[in-house]
């Protein structure tokens, strides 16, 4: 027997129930390779013995599905066709894409039957109609401008022309119903400018050679049809460049016996090529570009698994007559993979992926490791770790979720502040003030009751997360700590400079017991003075000041809630045209006493305007100055250290700062500024500004507002904690030696891993802070016992994950399969023996550690 090399896999095995136990083995896989002739389009015998493969030069190679030996090469067409066997598997249809040839072959034999045409038409699908009797071609005429559609039915028996049907529009796809009553076409889209594109769905009843129903298109340009095995349910898969991303692909459903409009499936972010349901028509299977085969329940819309391909680009997908066996071709540059698998639950997706494949933004099992949850986009998904069975998903916010608590009660989103919500009610329980630049990966201790999370100033900050109150706070360093890790005892925090040298720092974290914790209602109530209430004073004066007044040391507690409404309507000055009158937009007060800021002042000034702030705070440090629009860019030059003279000033206590001066250009109306400082906590707050208009070169003062004064009233009780009582404190630091972009630590607190951004990977000791062992790798996590650790590699060289020994570096297993793009988290169960994967492309995978495989695969792609 002659030995061909093209690469094909092919897998076969029977499906199992969505809540069968998972695979003890992985498929058994058949391997064949080619001289380098490309692969272009493929097909699977309903009776899954014989798999049809066609490549570039337009040859046809019959395999053996089972044990991947070629059968035969069938020579005729110059150019890839469409494949398609008949219902019995004895006939193999071909037509060619270019030469417009219509073939049919015996497949025993290994012989062309007939050559029914050579069209003068480009054929775009073949099929047969599920008696086998007919055989029909879709495509449309070279030499029509319009590019209109023509299906032509064949007799297989006599091998004649027994219809022919023309459509308005090119035809992406033809599909028989299963009782053999109607004919539908899929029209390619006509571009048009002012509306979406516009095609239809044609049904054509056989019998009577009629059209009976235009379907209007909700897919844009369609792809592919599938009618379920009762006839009573058409898919239509299709994109529309109108629609945002994910939600632009689509499997559109449609009731046959009313024609009417069921339900869309979202959830593939390119092209659908691949199109099938299973032999009971329960579960509904596609594939496409994105290099994913996905599960869908018809009845519901929603996506029951997903499965990456690894190879990339998929277009074809045919299954066997009775539901156990189905195939999908991967296309690349050199090879097709054609696989027959074994289908269990699958790589996790969750119903809540109907319109989404955000990336994996956080991933935990919960305590008692029976459920997973995975934070994708706005959501969270909830499976069974034990069957993969999916639970009802939960949008609990408008933000993406950035961390979960291990018991997965509570979820936490972080930009400008640190928003933490209930996942069971949806509602947010604490809103923390963070920093106006933003807020890094924030993460939890492993019970639950910390939160930390870093930020571009520079600082680390500890909040409780009970109380949403701030725990502790770290000294500004010189660069952003972005990388932390808790110990499993919380007692010890680790932090990663974003810097070349990869500066590590260990933080000892403050007793359970200090600092204090009391509302000012129950310090009164034990008789401490210290508790005294701040008094709270928003006034405007003759020069439209606005004076905070503190008289104690402690941190300003919910001030924050109090103040923004009551600033956003004070005026602060009105500008000499006498049209608008610019606000103070939001006052940030941080818990932690560290900050205070004006945000967004909108100055509608012209050229000519000088304006300036004038201070007295003589605890003041630094001061920033930036547009709004660059502040998430870094803080660019206004940088004023102590006892720096500006304008004839002694700084700091007395300053006049000239905006247009430290931003050394115009004040450009309209555009919003960011007004940034820090002062010394431990000292009382005194803050006094003024904003005065004046024109250029004069002191003439153009300011008309009317003097305000009020008062701010607090609903609540502040609370209060004295900052100097639990800061974080240094225990050891050292150097990486590139710049970082992740750290681990193991759950007993012996061991650190550090990852650098070429992917060097160091496990430290972190008694003695000295390199245990080095070696490559990405992602990196350890198992709760620290013997294990699992390494996500770098995607661009070989998507795997690897089970390593972390005592000797020894490799127990390399896992690949799972994702189609880079892995972003990594979450062991709490007795080790199972890895969660959350990747980019919103694929969850599940592991058994102690084998190396997968627990829910429909497959293993090589």
């Amino acid at each position: 027997m002659r030995t061909f090399s093209f690469c094909l896999i092919v897998v076969v095995a029977s499906f199992q129930s969505a809540t069968a136990a998972p695979p003890e083995r992985t498929p058994d896989q058949v391997t064949m390779f080619t001289e380098g002739k490309r692969p272009m389009n493929a097909a699977l015998s309903p009776d899954g013995k014989t798999m049809a493969v066609n490549v570039v030069g337009g040859e046809i190679y019959l395999c053996d599905a089972t044990t991947g030996d070629v059968k035969t090469v069938l020579n005729g067409h110059s150019k890839w066709v469409w494949l398609e066997f008949s219902p019995d598997s004895k006939l193999l249809a071909s037509g060619g894409s270019q030469d417009g040839q219509v073939r049919l072959w015996d497949v025993a034999a290994g012989k062309e039957m007939a050559l029914l045409a050579e069209l003068e038409t480009q054929v775009s699908m073949v099929r047969f109609s599920p008696d086998g009797k007919t055989f029909a071609c879709s495509g449309f005429v070279l030499s029509d401008p319009d590019r209109d559609g023509v299906i032509t039915l064949w007799d297989v028996a006599t091998q004649t022309v027994s219809a022919t049907f023309t459509a308005n529009n090119g035809l992406a796809d033809i599909a028989f119903s299963p009782d053999g009553k109607f004919l539908a076409a899929a029209e390619y889209a006509k571009k048009r400018v002012d509306l979406e594109p516009l095609s239809e769905v044609i049904i054509w009843n056989l019998k009577t050679k009629q059209i009976v129903k235009r379907i209007p298109n909700r897919c844009g340009t369609m792809s592919r049809l599938a009618f379920s095995p009762d006839s009573k349910t058409i898919a239509v898969a299709g994109y529309n460049a109108a629609h945002i991303l994910q939600a632009a692909h689509r499997i559109a459903l449609y009731d046959t016996t009313k024609w009417t409009y069921l339900r869309s499936c979202f959830g593939h972010t390119r092209r659908i090529f691949g199109l099938v349901f299973m032999a009971k028509g329960r579960q509904l299977m596609s594939c496409g570009s994105d290099g994913t085969l996905c599960k869908w329940d018809p009845a519901t819309g929603v996506r029951k698994a997903v499965i990456a391909t690894k190879s990339g680009n998929t277009s074809q997908l045919t299954i066997s007559a009775d539901g156990q066996r189905f195939a999908i071709v991967a296309k690349s540059a050199e090879v097709v993979r054609v696989n027959a698998v074994r289908h269990t639950p699958g790589i996790l997706a969750s119903q809540s992926a109907t319109k989404t494949t955000s990336a994996v933004g956080a991933l935990s099992f919960s305590s008692d490791g029976k459920n997973l949850a995975a934070a994708r986009g706005r959501s969270m998904h909830y499976w069974d770790a034990t069957n993969g069975a999916d639970l009802p998903p939960l949008k609990i916010t408008t933000s993406t979720i950035r961390a979960v608590t291990p018991d997965l009660r509570y979820a936490v989103t972080a930009y400008r502040t640190v928003d933490m919500w209930d996942v069971a009610t949806r509602k947010k329980v604490h809103s923390i003030p963070s920093s106006s630049r933003g807020t890094y990966q924030p993460i939890f201790s492993s019970d639950g009751q910390l939160l930390a999370a870093s930020t571009p100033d520079q600082l680390i900050r500890i909040w409780e997360t009970k109380s949403g109150r701030l725990w502790s706070l770290s000294a500004a360093q010189s660069h952003s700590h972005p990388y932390l890790a808790f110990t499993a005892d919380a007692k010890t925090l680790i932090s990663g400079e974003y810097a070349k040298e990869g500066r590590i720092v260990i933080w000892d974290l403050p007793a359970a017991d200090a600092g204090e914790k009391k509302t000012v209602a129950e310090a009164e109530k034990d008789g401490e003075k210290k508790a005294k209430p701040i008094p709270v004073k928003v006034t405007a004066g003759l020069k439209q000041a606005y004076q905070l007044v503190t008289d104690d040391e402690a941190t300003v507690g919910n001030l924050q809630e109090a103040l923004v409404p009551v600033l956003a309507d004070l005026p602060v000055i009105a500008p000499h045209t006498g049209k608008q009158t610019p606000k103070w937009h939001q006052l940030n007060v941080n818990r932690d006493a560290s900050r205070f800021a004006v945000v967004r002042f909108k100055s509608p000034l012209k050229k000519d305007a000088d304006l300036e702030w004038v201070f007295n705070a003589p605890n003041m440090t630094n001061w920033y100055i930036i547009p709004v629009e660059n502040s998430m860019k870094g803080f660019r030059n206004f940088k004023i250290e102590r006892d720096v003279r500006i304008a004839g000033v002694e700084f700091p206590e007395n300053s006049r700062l000239h905006f247009q001066r430290l931003t050394g250009g115009e004040i450009k109306p309209g555009q919003e500024y960011l007004l940034w400082f820090r002062f010394d906590a431990d000292k009382p707050i005194e803050l006094k500004m003024c904003v005065h208009l004046s024109e250029a070169g004069t002191n003439k003062n153009v300011n008309t507002s009317t003097d305000i004064a009020k008062s701010v009233g607090l609903k609540t009780p502040l609370t209060y904690r004295t900052l100097s009582n639990v800061p974080l404190k240094i225990r050891r630091e050292f150097k990486h030696g590139k710049q970082l972009k992740q750290i681990a630590v193991s759950a007993d607190g012996r061991c650190l891993a550090s990852v650098d951004y070429l992917n060097g990977t160091k496990i430290w000791d972190l008694k003695t802070g000295k390199v245990l062992r080095s070696f490559g790798g990405g992602l990196i996590a350890f198992a709760p016992d620290g013997k294990t650790l699992a390494i996500a590699l770098d995607p661009k060289k070989k998507r795997s994950i690897l089970i390593v020994e972390t005592e000797t570096g020894k490799l127990r297993h390399e896992l690949q399969g799972g994702h189609v793009r880079n892995v972003l988290h990594f979450a062991f169960s709490p007795d080790g023996s199972r890895l969660a994967s959350g990747g980019a492309a919103g694929m969850v995978a599940l592991w058994d550690v102690k084998t190396g495989k997968q627990n829910w695969t429909p497959f293993d792609f090589k």
